[in-house]
């Protein structure tokens, strides 16, 4: 058996659920939560990451569920003045304290959904070529510390490779089967 590719392994970019820097959070979120992925085993599977495009349809960024997250935030939890905060007081904000107001908590969550992705997008900081082998795959997502990797052919994005679809190869190249064996009592 040899080790596939990256093409051979990859989610095609058209299959890939992307969408505009212009979008707002709230639009990402929705977005996020459909299935809409193939998986291996014929279900489909919400993403993790959404592939982030500007007006020109250049690829420009990944938008993660907690950057999502991280857009949402009330602000006493992150930003300048939770650094000046720490700065003066170095003690960590309980993020229980939102349940104190809940209500000005969801509020404040309410506007800041409409925030747009392009503020809260990670760069693209690793790419991987179309016939790079899965070992040097599984060393790129180990080293950029990421989930999901663009794949290039052509100074073009073709797709996706997951961290998922890579252990999915890893156990057919090594023969591992669903589950370690039983054992006895």
């Amino acid at each position: 058996m040899t080790l596939k590719t990256a093409e051979e392994i990859m989610v095609p970019i058209r299959k890939y659920p992307h969408i505009p820097d212009s979008m707002t959070l709230g639009d990402a979120i929705v977005i996020m939560r459909k299935p809409q992925i193939d998986a291996r085993d014929g279900r489909k599977t919400a993403p993790r990451v959404l592939l982030v495009f500007n007006e020109e349809l250049q690829f420009v960024g990944l938008l993660r569920r907690r950057d999502i997250m991280r857009g949402l935030q009330p602000s006493f939890l992150f930003g300048d003045r939770a650094k000046l905060r720490h700065a003066l007081f170095p003690v960590s904000v309980d993020a229980e304290l939102g349940e104190l107001s809940w209500e000005k908590v969801a509020s404040g969550m309410r506007q800041r959904i409409q925030r747009r992705v392009k503020d809260y997008m990670i760069p693209i900081t690793a790419t991987i070529n179309h016939d790079d082998h899965l070992v040097k795959i599984m060393n790129q997502l180990v080293r950029c510390d990421t989930s999901v990797i663009p794949v290039i052919k052509q100074d073009k994005v073709i797709g996706m490779v997951r961290s998922i679809d890579v252990l999915y190869e890893i156990a057919l190249f090594l023969e591992i089967e669903q589950g370690p064996p039983a054992t006895s009592s």
